[in-house]
């Protein structure tokens, strides 16, 4: 739903998911309060980082699973975030994205990502994760992208043929 409508539920206690559509562009300072209980959370790569308050999502504390720029992560709580999606249009997961999230355990992308850039640190310490699948899109991965994973983490390289830099 468009997010100013959002202050019009009665009950956001027992919203749990929430889906952003595209071509919204800001979100409103106070959309998400009292939205205690929302586990699942899509935002539209139409959305403008530099124009959402950076207190917008500070009610949202029990996010499970994600999906849209990674870069959203710096202002949400994540502490609880067990999944990923990366959504087709995005090129770059970003410094820091997802250090620390020790309950991640998996990172989807769709078959047709245009997925370029793991930034440095975008994934560190998230010892859950035991795998990703690199998209055939990825050019360049941070050496310390995945660092402080899990010992037997691996990463999956899509075909023989894919290319990466590692600095």
């Amino acid at each position: 739903c468009n997010p100013k409508w959002l202050k019009l539920l009665p009950n956001p206690d027992n919203v749990e998911n929430i889906i952003i559509p595209q071509k919204v562009t800001t979100i409103e300072k106070d959309s998400f309060q009292n939205f205690n209980n929302v586990k699942y959370l899509s935002l539209p790569l139409s959305l403008d980082f530099n124009s959402c308050d950076k207190s917008v999502f500070e009610n949202i504390l029990n996010l499970t699973v994600f999906e849209g720029d990674l870069k959203f992560l710096s202002i949400i709580n994540k502490e609880k975030l067990t999944k990923i999606l990366i959504p087709t249009g995005l090129e770059e997961i970003p410094e820091n994205a997802c250090n620390g999230c020790k309950y991640l355990q998996e990172i989807k992308t769709k078959l047709d990502s245009q997925l370029k850039i793991i930034g440095s640190l975008a994934f560190a310490n998230c010892v859950s994760l035991k795998e990703f699948s690199v998209p055939e899109s990825v050019i360049n991965i941070s050496p310390d992208a995945f660092a402080g994973c899990n010992k037997n983490f691996q990463l999956i390289l899509k075909n023989d043929l894919q290319r990466l830099s590692m600095c």
